[in-house]
């Protein structure tokens, strides 16, 4: 089905107009280059339905990212660079944003994504995170649908200019079409490392006794597995996308391209933060257990999980924290006093979902960087933790658990955690996963529980031939 526009295209074409004419005025007012965004609308098709064609059309830019929350939350797509932020996470969402003309500051206007910490070394374009604003931006949520147009407009710009701009987006959106998928697929090979599994059980009892010491509550460490396609294939990212999509519905799903095409990619089951207005929600998650082969088996687990004196102190641990941090940018926090189970497709973790009345001004990446590292993926207290990392780990995290999402123009947005992720690079893809390590871990349990994380992005990763 080919998306087109409703009647409301007149009333669209005025208001951009409109739109164009103070963006233009801001422009000229400040003496820098400001932000416009036209909303044109689509009928209510899933945006990543777009991914190839517009991929595929030299007019776009290539894709930039695309995300897509649990079932009836937002699912977009972002095509070619508008504009774009390497400030990293430090920068407050308010600066992002003062340079902006949005008439509909509730649709997603950016995607973002940020390491876990600054060193990066390895991850090429990566960096220690950016913002991206990309000239189209696809988005359904429930029943709502649309497309924003983003034009960079400069002091003294011409007016027929920029229409002409949005007159191409229109055309590009009107007359998009299928085209041919990939023909074949490859499923990478992993490459193996004989010594992967001495080494995490020596991390993981370094770890244990750190904790047992009393020197921290808990430490979370992470390990990757390193994958490579047959010659002459490439990554089929959109069908990666997919697959995790369709075999973790209750998981954010994302996929960011860097500046020297590497992708991100990943099905994160742990929202870092989600802000409506003044509204914030975050949940706590920590404590795992394998999903069992049967519902009598699962019930078991989950019992057990509940019941589990290890999990449950891990996941109180991450709960005080956020309750702390939180409370730096908010009126009011609300926290059920018993974490309750969620599933996933091959595990289930302790939840405590927790609201939040944010103060005026707080956005989203001013509550990302007030949670962020939490102890689920760093440990406790955090910054003993995270020296400790630095120390011993011997791993380059990168983008891997940290914060990644889209934001909105008034500082709303969802932002997860880059957990069940992968760093596709040319032909090798890197999967990382992670564990938390208590006083009471047993080792070898623990390389299990990574093996049962890694395995979800193993079995979504997908080459293409033509």
């Amino acid at each position: 089905m080919r998306p087109s526009f409703t009647r409301r295209d007149d009333v669209s074409r005025s208001s951009a107009g409109d739109e164009l004419e103070r963006a233009m005025a801001l422009a000229s007012r400040l003496g820098q280059t400001v932000i416009a965004r036209l909303h044109l609308p689509v009928h209510p098709l899933d945006p990543w339905a777009w991914w190839a064609p517009l991929a595929a059309d030299p007019r776009c830019g290539r894709v930039t990212g695309a995300w897509a929350g649990p079932d009836g939350e937002t699912v977009l797509l972002g095509v070619g660079t508008a504009a774009a932020d390497d400030a990293g996470l430090s920068t407050s969402c308010s600066r992002r944003f003062e340079r902006w003309v949005d008439s509909r500051p509730e649709v997603p206007a950016a995607l973002a994504g940020f390491a876990f910490s600054g060193a990066t070394g390895g991850w090429g374009g990566f960096g220690a995170g950016w913002v991206v604003v990309p000239k189209l931006m696809v988005w359904r949520r429930g029943a709502e649908a649309g497309c924003a147009v983003a034009l960079a407009v400069a002091p003294g710009d011409a007016r027929d200019r920029l229409e002409a701009q949005v007159q191409e987006a229109r055309a590009m959106i009107a007359g998009i079409a299928t085209i041919p998928e990939p023909t074949s697929c490859s499923r990478p090979v992993e490459q193996a490392d004989p010594g992967a599994r001495a080494a995490w059980i020596d991390l993981v009892t370094r770890a244990r006794d750190e904790v047992a010491s009393g020197r921290l509550a808990k430490l979370v460490v992470a390990r990757r597995r390193t994958f490579a396609l047959e010659k002459g294939a490439r990554w089929d990212v959109r069908g990666t996308a997919m697959t995790l999509r369709r075999e973790d519905p209750h998981s954010q799903v994302f996929a960011l391209a860097s500046p020297d095409d590497r992708w991100w990619i990943g099905a994160s089951p742990e929202l870092l933060a989600a802000v409506d207005g003044r509204e914030a929600r975050t949940v706590a998650l920590a404590g795992t257990r394998p999903r069992g082969e049967s519902a009598e088996i699962d019930a078991e687990m989950a019992a057990a999980l509940t019941a589990s004196a290890k999990d449950r102190e891990e996941h109180r641990i991450v709960v005080e924290a956020i309750r702390a941090r939180l409370g730096r940018l908010a009126k009011k926090v609300e926290i059920p006093t018993e974490p309750r189970v969620v599933r996933f497709k091959r595990v289930m973790h302790l939840e405590t979902p927790i609201a939040a009345q944010l103060a005026e001004g707080a956005g989203i990446l001013d509550v990302a960087r007030a949670l962020h590292p939490t102890p689920a993926v760093a440990g406790a207290p955090v910054d003993a933790a995270m020296r400790w990392l630095e120390r011993e780990e011997d791993l380059e995290r990168g983008w891997y658990a940290g914060p990644v999402g889209w934001i909105d123009a008034q500082g709303g947005g969802r932002i997860a955690v880059a957990l069940r992720s992968a760093r596709l690079d040319a032909e090798m893809a890197h999967a990382y996963a992670g564990a938390g390590i208590v006083a009471a871990s047993v080792p070898s349990d623990e390389w299990d529980e990574t093996e049962h994380k890694l395995a979800a992005i193993e079995g979504a990763l997908i080459g293409a031939t033509r």
